[in-house]
């Protein structure tokens, strides 16, 4: 059995009247569990040419291994308004690219930088390091200058925009080796890029899912931590919930951010009662969602982001294995009461916040109601009134982990009352369903 990283060399002949001629296409398939994205397949170096002869062939090449994903020292993203506060605090010092010589012949003197493209204006960073020898099929790093201190220092200019940015930024390289005149493969095969993206979100992870991180407990709780720049206005989060084998589109969650206790989730900000689902998505990989909270949420400095599900299935969030910035940042806790603890997953799990980031926005509730809503006692022992000054259409109470403990329809009443004598001591969620609108309460049954 291969190890996941080993590729296998295979040539196919094609030399079959009925492909040899103008048109001639071909394709790859495989055959994949359909329960989750459980087989990945990667075909890297389709090489189609005549007279190749299997047992002296050899692709004399320098090959990028791993891209670059950001010149960010900390985020692959972050809000514009909160990076141009201080941005070289927050650039590399250095970064390095990974590379691969391809070929059973050694490779000499190669060259490399980096270019920065902002809407069709070019900054080229030749390398001040050059790699002199290396040795057939061997694996190297290349250290690049960013913004240490040299001559070649470079930030992100902020003078180009006042809300947000986005760079694109490429690497390369130029091998000058022993065959370079009679390589095979890919002649442009020398660079690889990435963007760089300052909208509204900070972004740890660098968008692809190699994997899912789940819990599998009522009320489990998932916690990631950002340290925001400034005070902002924190609207909701971006997530992306992968299809890993079980289809969880009808299992629900409530959104929730924490201060920042000692290095670990603390007290709630705010309250959330809107119930969220996990969406799938047929247009794109590794597609996000996004999720509103309840009301605008004003933060800053270290800030937890995250959810509480309502029930024990996973709901398998993204886990991205390029980067690993869950250390000291990803916490769960496994049921109510339980104490937090911090994540040992190696990786970076899909969580993106999304702030107002100095936009202009006129924040919209979802179908909130006008009218006055009173609920009484509050908390209660045996019994909750609820009273409106709108005609009431409707009432449910759902507990913490969204289980539905209460409805009725009441013909357009302006007060109804809500026996509670049976339920375990601890919060509830009261929506309203009035004339108006929607309004929801916390109820507290002692």
């Amino acid at each position: 059995e291969l190890a996941s990283d080993v590729f296998l060399e295979a040539f196919i002949p094609v030399d079959d009247i009925l492909f040899l001629q103008d048109g001639f296409q071909f394709r790859f398939k495989n055959y994949s569990t359909l329960s989750g994205n459980l087989d990945h397949w990667n075909i890297d170096y389709v090489f189609l040419n005549n007279n190749i002869d299997p047992e002296n062939f050899d692709v004399v090449e320098i090959a990028f291994v791993y891209p670059p994903l950001t010149l960010l020292n900390n985020y692959v993203s972050m809000p514009w308004s909160h990076f141009i506060v201080d941005p070289e605090a927050h650039m590399l010092d250095q970064t390095a690219t990974t590379s691969r010589n391809l070929s059973a012949t050694q490779a000499d003197n190669i060259s490399s930088g980096f270019k920065v493209d902002y809407e069709g204006d070019v900054q080229d960073f030749p390398n001040g390091f050059q790699t002199v020898i290396v040795s057939p099929f061997e694996i190297f790093d290349v250290p690049y200058f960013v913004n240490d201190g040299s001559v070649e220092n470079f930030v992100y200019d902020t003078s180009v925009n006042d809300t947000c940015a986005i760079f694109d930024l490429t690497f390369y390289e130029n091998s000058i080796g022993l065959l370079e005149g009679e390589k095979l493969g890919v002649l442009d095969n020398d660079s690889i890029g990435f963007q760089q993206i300052f909208t509204n979100y900070y972004a740890l992870d660098d968008g692809s899912a190699e994997r899912a991180y789940a819990l599998n407990e009522t009320g489990g709780k998932v916690a990631m931590r950002f340290d925001v720049e400034i005070e902002d206005t924190l609207l909701g989060l971006f997530i992306h919930f992968t299809p890993f084998q079980n289809d969880v589109s009808n299992e629900t969650f409530l959104l929730r951010a924490w201060t920042n206790d000692g290095g670990q989730p603390g007290a709630e900000i705010g309250e959330n009662f809107t119930f969220h689902s996990p969406q799938y998505f047929n247009d794109g990989y590794n597609v996000f969602a996004y999720y509103e909270y309840d009301a605008p949420l004003v933060v800053s400095g270290n800030t937890f982001v995250g959810f509480i599900q309502n029930s024990d299935a996973r709901l398998n969030v993204g886990l991205d294995k390029n980067t690993n910035n869950n250390a000291s940042r990803l916490y769960y806790q496994l049921g109510l009461g339980a104490a937090w603890q911090a994540s040992g997953i190696q990786g970076t799990v899909m969580i993106r916040p999304v702030f107002s980031s100095g936009k202009s926005f006129v924040w919209n509730g979802i179908d909130e109601a006008t009218s006055v809503l009173d609920v009484y006692p509050n908390p209660a022992q045996d019994q909750f009134t609820v009273q409106s000054d709108s005609r009431i259409e409707r009432v449910e109470v759902y507990n913490m982990f969204g289980q539905l403990m209460h409805q009725e329809s009441s013909n357009g009443l302006s007060l109804v009352k809500i026996d509670a004598s049976l339920w375990a001591e601890g919060s509830y969620i009261l929506v309203v369903n009035t004339a108006e609108g929607v309004i929801r309460k916390k109820l507290i049954k002692q």
